[in-house]
């Protein structure tokens, strides 16, 4: 069932389907640079997944530190933006809700102009949320995210008419 219950203390929610207890593998400093990363895009007022920090033990046994990472899925989108559960959500990996066909257009129109036309602007601007889609570079390229952009992003759109396409920090632990 849903956790009700405000274990994310930064995120807006206090509802939660999925969780992920990331480890920190690949950060040296355990779970800073991921969190830090999607604190900055929140910070930027973009809808981020957030985290906290915990030390888990258990039957009594110390088994680590560990940081509860909301899961960026249909839930977690619906909770955060509204509006209906459908929705198509993918990561580097493949379709992790819903299907494809509307972000391979997205990419599809992409590769028909450039930024410096104006018509072809407007087009991508019915497509995807550019705001998002500037922050979300920036924040990456200002973090230097060194797993990134090849690997560990996600994107998502509500499944409905006219719905923007938007990006979301995923697996930062590389940056900075």
């Amino acid at each position: 069932g849903r956790l009700r219950y405000p274990l994310v203390p930064v995120s807006p929610v206090d509802e939660f389907d999925a969780l992920v207890c990331r480890a920190g593998s690949n950060d040296l400093n355990p779970f800073v640079r991921d969190e830090m990363q999607r604190r900055l895009f929140a910070d930027c007022g973009q809808v981020s997944a957030r985290g906290t920090f915990a030390v888990l033990f258990l039957n009594g046994r110390y088994s680590g530190f560990y940081n509860p990472v909301e899961r960026i899925e249909s839930d977690f989108l619906t909770l955060h933006h509204g509006g209906s559960e459908s929705w198509d959500v993918l990561s580097q990996s493949g379709v992790l809700d819903g299907d494809r066909l509307s972000f391979n257009q997205l990419i599809a129109a992409a590769q028909t102009g450039t930024a410096t036309d104006n018509a072809w602007y407007q087009a991508m601007t019915r497509r995807l949320d550019v705001t998002n889609f500037v922050d979300y570079l920036l924040v990456n390229a200002y973090g230097y995210n060194g797993d990134w952009p090849g690997n560990n992003w996600r994107a998502a759109r509500q499944r409905r008419e006219g719905a923007l396409w938007r990006y979301y920090i995923w697996d930062a632990e590389m940056s900075f």
